[in-house]
């Protein structure tokens, strides 16, 4: 394999690792199901908004749904990170790392955000390793009746397409915070490094993504696209740090637990059960 070509499959893995998804198959007898029901139908709910999107993965015609769930205070949720997730505060501009296998958080500012991710991406390529080009359109496009601005990074065979809303979907600056804490692969992250300024600014939310690359004579694509935004009660817990939960934040981050922060108590994963909770 030459470094370009192993270039884009470094992408294209970072990309399915942005978008996959554990796929929740319920085994358990009726009787438990309606249990967990009723248990449900008990705990605390907050009304969310919740932008739904529809993934198609190609050609194996794989399709799932992808949420993003806003509590009223701007503390914000991906319906498919379980074990390690995110706890986005849009109003605090804060990312907090939760990690459910040892149990412990850490939030991270946007400052620190940026500045993490440029040391990350400005590292040294190994040779043939051509970086990333990311462009973005001037005048506004129509996708569906959606009015959006075209956003691409491309590299070698490889293309991501980022169909951003000019109208306000959610509140700012949730965009930046999601992209500039995705997970990034080494040591091909250098590619990614002039994506860093345009993230930091980029505002709006996704109506379209779509990534797509050529690889042993098969065109790969996955695709997401927004199919509604609405209203709806969710559990309160989403958006809670379990109890007992070790904090790791730096202490020169406002902690969990300060007001506009999050906060310690509550239990909440969405993880798998973003579809079956959502009501």
């Amino acid at each position: 394999m030459n470094a370009a070509r192993g270039a884009s499959a470094a992408l294209l893995a970072l990309c399915l690792l942005f978008l996959s998804v554990t796929a929740c198959h319920d085994s358990r007898k009726a009787v438990s199901v309606a249990k967990e029901r009723r248990v449900l139908a008990n705990i605390p709910r907050v009304q969310a908004t919740v932008l739904s999107y529809h993934v198609d993965l190609l050609p194996k015609r794989v399709a799932f749904e992808y949420l993003v769930v806003i509590d009223p205070v701007g503390k914000t949720r991906i319906g498919d990170e379980a074990d390690r997730w995110r706890l986005i505060d849009i109003t605090g501009r804060t990312v907090t790392f939760v990690n459910n296998g040892d149990r412990s958080y850490r939030t991270v500012d946007l400052p620190t955000l940026v500045s993490e991710r440029r040391k990350i991406v400005s590292k040294e390529l190994p040779d043939g390793i051509p970086r990333a080009v990311v462009t973005a359109s001037v005048r506004p496009e129509t996708f569906r009746s959606w009015e959006a601005r075209r956003l691409t990074v491309a590299v070698g065979p490889y293309q991501r397409e980022v169909w951003i809303s000019t109208k306000s979907l959610t509140p700012e600056p949730l965009l930046s915070l999601l992209l500039l804490s995705e997970p990034l692969s080494a040591p091909f992250a250098g590619m990614l490094r002039d994506t860093v300024p345009v993230f930091e600014k980029v505002r709006g939310m996704p109506v379209l993504e779509r990534s797509r690359m050529t690889w042993d004579g098969k065109e790969l694509v996955i695709q997401r696209v927004l199919q509604s935004v609405t209203s709806k009660r969710v559990p309160a817990a989403w958006f809670q740090i379990p109890e007992g939960y070790r904090d790791l934040t730096p202490p020169s981050i406002v902690a969990p637990g300060a007001p506009g922060v999050i906060q310690r108590r509550g239990l909440g994963s969405v993880g798998g059960r973003a579809r079956q909770d959502v009501k």
